[in-house]
């Protein structure tokens, strides 16, 4: 007889959950290495709003689509950045009303930060199951999201 806190699995683990799962870990690694550090108290949706800025300064409306929120959730994120003084928000060119996020000087000294971690990561997982492995699951991945499954 199984036991009460034994689950039996009858197919195959679901695709989508176990992705949301590995990013749940991966961002409880990264919350554990940012503790004691200026930005410990960076909310993981805040995380992913300056990843974004990070690859291109976009307005507030593009963030807003980009992440599925609303354009005032997307607001208060970037103020939220901005109160650590990694984002600031300018006028964007032909716009009254949108601001353009981007990454201040003390910004790109967090984006240094982010990567170092991001390395630390990345080696503990090649020592877990190996480069072969990590390389083709990085492979696989990047393959995933070019194929716009929107």
């Amino acid at each position: 007889m199984a036991d009460e806190n034994t689950q039996v699995r009858l197919s195959p683990p679901d695709i989508k959950a176990l992705v949301q799962e590995v990013g749940d870990k991966l961002e409880a690694l990264v919350k554990e290495l940012r503790e004691g550090s200026d930005y410990a108290n960076i909310r993981p949706s805040d995380s992913k709003m300056f990843m974004l800025i990070s690859e291109q300064p976009r307005t507030i409306s593009q963030l807003a689509r980009t992440l599925r929120v609303s354009r005032q959730a997307a607001h208060a994120s970037i103020g939220r950045l901005a109160q650590f003084k990694i984002v600031e928000l300018q006028p964007a060119p032909g716009s009254r009303r949108d601001k353009v996020a981007i990454i201040t000087e003390s910004g790109h000294k967090a984006q240094e930060f982010a990567a170092r971690h991001t390395k630390a990561i990345e080696a503990a997982l090649e020592e877990k199951i190996g480069k072969e492995r990590l390389e083709t699951l990085r492979g696989i991945l990047m393959d995933i999201l070019s194929g716009n499954l929107d």
